[in-house]
């Protein structure tokens, strides 16, 4: 994700950001957030949601297989509804493009599992072809 972007959400939810740009023998938040613009939305939601549970903290953020991974920590108590909120956000990102945020869906682009617009995936073939 741009920094732009990660640094709005670390403005606005400091709290639960708290470990972005932090060291990495520590945090894999120091990489920030490992995934694409599309899901700004996605995750902005989740840390409107998520902000309200004390102790909540990301761990990590990052695209695998396709899909949103978050890993996070947070009080005891709190962590089911912590937990529900993030697989709930981990299964919009299949349906949302990673690139450009409009409605996409899971896909095998070349090997690699990938959640795209049918826009972006044309675009994504069009610039593997090129190399």
């Amino acid at each position: 994700m741009r920094e732009e972007l990660e640094k709005k959400l670390v403005e606005k939810y400091p709290n639960i950001l708290s470990e972005y740009g932090g060291d990495p023998r520590y945090t894999c938040m120091a990489w920030g957030f490992e995934c694409g613009d599309g899901w700004y939305s996605i995750l902005e939601e989740l840390c409107e949601k998520v902000s309200k549970f004390p102790g909540f903290k990301f761990d990590q953020v990052k695209e695998k297989f396709g899909e949103l991974r978050i890993y996070f920590k947070c009080n005891e108590e709190y962590d089911e509804e912590a937990q529900k909120a993030v697989d709930e956000a981990e299964i919009k990102s299949t349906t949302v493009c990673e690139t450009c945020g409009e409605k996409g869906s899971r896909q095998n682009t070349n090997g690699w599992l990938t959640t795209e617009c049918h826009k972006c995936k044309i675009l994504h073939n069009m610039r593997l072809e090129n190399r």
